[in-house]
């Protein structure tokens, strides 16, 4: 008879079924899978707020980056490179000036690199 494997999915379904169902203490089924107690509370949690689906792998990719430049300046960015070829003091005093947002002094330099397409050491 072959061993049976089990998935992650499987074994979070599993864990979930034992921890309502079970008579053990939630930190002894915890330790018995190999995870900690507030792992333990937030899969059971995601489970009880959307079922089988909350069980599922999330991305770690953050929701939001805060000091991303914004398209509509992005596409400024490349509107004014496409006719001239300033560097990045220039172009940031030009975005600064025509009152779209204000700006720091490594800004310059990030804008110039993002509309570029490129990567630089900083």
């Amino acid at each position: 008879m072959p061993w049976r494997s089990l998935t992650v999915m499987d074994e979070r379904a599993q864990f979930v079924f034992e921890a309502t169902h079970a008579h053990l203490f939630f930190s002894q089924l915890c330790l018995r899978y190999g995870i900690s107690r507030p792992t333990g509370y937030k899969g059971l949690s995601r489970f009880q707020d959307e079922g089988l689906a909350g069980l599922a792998d999330r991305s770690h990719r953050p929701r939001s980056c805060p000091h991303r430049i914004p398209f509509f300046i992005e596409e400024r960015i490349l509107e004014l490179r496409k006719h001239r070829r300033w560097g990045a003091p220039k172009l940031q005093r030009l975005i600064y000036e025509e009152g779209t947002v204000g700006c720091g002094p490594g800004s310059g330099r990030r804008w110039r690199r993002s509309a570029a397409g490129t990567r630089g050491k900083g």
